[in-house]
């Protein structure tokens, strides 16, 4: 849901492409920083014990790993020092890969800069639902406040609707049991 508020309240193209046409934006990343950066694909052998003779098995670990310490911080507002550390790569290591990365969701990048420059000129940050949150915040959390407080809002709207309609049509097994970050059980 996350990624879906993200390219909503961004409007940037390629993210929403990406969305349509089921594309791996992680898979992507994982491939170039891999090919670009060997020893992080030696890093999952050693550390995430990757098969060393499997290639798409070591790629499949590089890519949960550059899902959570690549793409979604940037999209988050990490900087590119925070990521380089996260993964392992030495101070400027990955400064072709950040710029490049930016270039191609550059609507998201530009999403943010608005995003931090109302919040610095107001103190408040909102979801696209409209619910407002006064700082101080870090620039991660004023890019993250809105972001998950609109997807939270979805899942509190879908739970609500599914309860209404499990009470108007006596079908308990409607009922929500469990919400889980921006997921429902």
């Amino acid at each position: 849901i996350e990624f879906r508020v993200i390219v909503w309240a961004s409007k940037d193209r390629t993210a929403a492409k990406a969305l349509w046409e089921n594309y791996d934006v992680h898979g992507e990343w994982a491939a170039r920083l891999g090919k670009n950066h060997p020893h992080l694909m030696q890093i999952m052998v050693d550390e995430f014990k990757a098969p060393s003779d499997d290639r798409k098995v070591i790629l499949k670990a590089l890519r949960e790993v550059v899902k959570n310490k690549w793409v979604f911080p940037l999209f988050f507002g990490s900087q590119q020092s925070s990521v380089e550390k996260d993964l392992w790569c030495s101070p400027g290591e990955l400064k072709a890969e950040f710029t490049q990365f930016w270039n191609i969701f550059e609507g998201v990048h530009a999403w943010q800069d608005k995003l931090l420059k109302n919040y610095h000129k107001t103190g408040t940050v909102a979801t696209l639902t409209g619910f407002r949150r006064r700082g101080p915040l870090k620039e991660t959390e004023a890019i993250n406040e809105p972001v998950q407080g609109t997807a939270s809002d979805i899942v509190v709207d879908g739970m609500c609707r599914l309860s209404e309609e499990a009470k108007k049509t006596e079908r308990d097994e409607l009922q929500w049991r469990l919400n889980i970050h921006d997921d429902v059980g």
